[in-house]
């Protein structure tokens, strides 16, 4: 399971409680500042940006989630 997604990433999700586009999940995560959570980091290589942890986001939108793409039982799954 990836656990560090972009806008981008987030957005085509379509996460309950998210907005469903990019610029959507910009304006959250900069209305929240988000950026400057620990949960948050430079995105490295071409374009930059951020990449925001999983865990950063509502609960909801990490329930569907971690349903859709973690593997319970195996060390795909890490609790903080």
């Amino acid at each position: 399971m990836k656990e560090w997604l972009t806008a981008r990433e987030i957005s085509e999700e379509r996460l309950p409680n998210l907005p469903d586009t990019k610029r959507g999940i910009a304006v959250l995560a900069a209305r929240e500042n988000w950026d400057a959570h620990p949960y948050a980091r430079k995105r490295s290589g071409r374009g930059g940006g951020m990449e925001y942890r999983y865990l950063l986001l509502p609960v909801a939108a990490q329930v569907a989630y971690v349903q859709r793409h973690g593997r319970i039982g195996s060390d795909h799954v890490k609790l903080p």
